[in-house]
C-alpha cells in the first residue's frame, strides 16, 4: 500500500464505493408510510380491494379487480377506433424509466410488467372516474353494484402507497 505518490487501500475503497453510489433522486414522490406511523394501525395504510402502482401489486386478497382492469381498458380500446394495445405500449414505454424514478424504493418488476402495470392501472383509474362522473356507463357493471365496492375504491385511490405517477396518464389517452 502506497501512502505518499499513489493510491491506497483506503482510496480504492472509497473509489469503488463512489461508484457503486446511486444518484439523488429529486423526482421521487410516491413513498411508503413510515414504520411508525404504519405501526399504529395497519390497515389505514394497506388497499382494501385495488392495487394501483408497484408497492401492493402482488398481493392476494386485491386479485379480484384485476379483472375488473382488463375489462375497462378493453372498453377503452373499444370506444376508440385508433386505440390499439401497441399504441398504449409505445407511448408507456418512452416513460416507464421517468416512471420508474417517481418511486422513492426500488421496483422490481421487470420493464414489461411495469408497462403493463401503468396502462392497465392508469386506464382503470381513468375509466373508473369517467363512470363515477356518468351515471348511464355503470349499467352491467359489477362494480357499481354494491356501494362497499364503490367505496372501499374510493378509499384506496386515495392511500398514500397506492398510486402511480401522474405524468404519463394524459399522454396516452
Amino acid at each position: 500500500m502506497e501512502r505518499n505518490g499513489g493510491a491506497d487501500f483506503v482510496a480504492v475503497s472509497i473509489r469503488e464505493k463512489l461508484a457503486k453510489l446511486s444518484v439523488l433522486q429529486s423526482e421521487c414522490c410516491i413513498y411508503r408510510v413510515r414504520k411508525q406511523l404504519r405501526e399504529l394501525n395497519e390497515k389505514a395504510y394497506e388497499p382494501e380491494i385495488v392495487a394501483i402502482g408497484p408497492y401492493h401489486r402482488d398481493k392476494p386478497s386485491l386479485k379480484m379487480m384485476e379483472e375488473h382492469k382488463l375489462r375497462y381498458f378493453q372498453f377503452i380500446l373499444q370506444q376508440n377506433n385508433n386505440a390499439t394495445v401497441e399504441r398504449f405500449i409505445i407511448a408507456v414505454r418512452s416513460l416507464e424509466q421517468e416512471a420508474r424514478r417517481c418511486y422513492a424504493e426500488p421496483i422490481t418488476l421487470s420493464p414489461d410488467e411495469m408497462i403493463e402495470m401503468m396502462i392497465l392501472d392508469g386506464c382503470f383509474i381513468i375509466k373508473l372516474l369517467h363512470k363515477f362522473e356518468t351515471p348511464c356507463l355503470r349499467a352491467n357493471d359489477p362494480i357499481f353494484d354494491m356501494d362497499w365496492i364503490v367505496n372501499s375504491l374510493q378509499r384506496d385511490l386515495l392511500l398514500f402507497e397506492n398510486q402511480l405517477p401522474f405524468l404519463y396518464t394524459l399522454q396516452v389517452i
